[in-house]
């Protein structure tokens, strides 16, 4: 089930497959239906591994507007298993600031030659976290 999820949201997702990108908000809209559907039938363990799927993938895309919009849908499911979630987002963070650590003058030298579309791409992943962070109720915070 891990893969097939993995497969569907990962290619569906952003790439225009079974209409979600095509079909813009009204595809995210007919997503959540599906998804809040298929929640009540599946167990607890596996709704985690989708949720923590559907953020990984984010992660991978943050620019995207339909995972998003998707992601905020979401806010119930995620804060009712936030664990998986919060060590994904430290996951994402440890990797991101070990890659910073790792770059060399010349490098960062060579990072100020890269295009707005590269340098907007970088923006995203560096505020993915925070955004999943703003997606969680209050409560998981008390």
């Amino acid at each position: 089930l891990g893969s097939g999820l993995g497969s569907g949201l990962g290619s569906g997702l952003g790439s225009g497959e079974d209409g979600v990108e095509s079909g813009g908000e009204g595809g995210v809209v007919r997503l959540v239906a599906c998804v809040n559907e298929w929640v009540d039938s599946v167990s607890e363990e596996v709704w985690r591994e989708g949720l923590s799927i559907i953020v990984q993938r984010f992660f991978d895309t943050p620019s995207n507007p339909h995972l998003v919009k998707f992601l905020s849908h979401l806010s119930l499911p995620l804060s009712k298993s936030p664990k998986p979630i919060l060590s994904l987002i430290l996951q994402h963070l440890n990797n991101n600031n070990n890659d910073n650590n790792n770059n060399s003058d010349d490098d960062n030298k060579n990072k100020k030659n890269i295009n707005n579309s590269a340098g907007a791409e970088n923006l995203f992943r560096e505020l993915a976290p925070l955004l999943v962070l703003r997606v969680l109720n209050d409560s998981v915070y008390m």
